[in-house]
């Protein structure tokens, strides 16, 4: 039995064909993905990636606009609301406590 020669397939992240490597989805970190999908980075929770013909592009990952009025940085710099920062003290999400100037509020 010998082995077929390949041709370089032309992409970065080529997925492997029935015998030789070809472009259209991708394999990347061990895992393979379809084209056109979108895929969180697996050794950077930060960056999104896209698989596009066989190439893989990472970039940072976009943050959703927070749905709190004071929310805190979380996760890759994303402002979060699973607590929040008040005039400089962080609480926890459902805590309640005295306005730090005004007692009767």
């Amino acid at each position: 039995c010998q082995q077929r020669y390949c041709p370089n397939p032309g992409c970065t992240h080529p997925a492997q064909g029935e015998c030789c490597p070809k472009c259209g989805d991708c394999r990347y970190q061990g895992q393979q993905y379809s084209n056109r999908e979108t895929f969180p980075d697996p050794r950077n929770p930060c960056q999104q990636c896209t698989c596009t013909a066989g190439n893989v592009v990472c970039m940072p990952r976009m943050c959703p606009p927070p749905t709190c009025t004071h929310p805190e940085e979380g996760l890759c710099g994303c402002m979060e609301c699973n607590g929040c920062l008040y005039q400089g003290v962080r609480y926890l999400s459902g805590a309640s406590f005295k306005h730090p100037r005004d007692p009767c509020q």
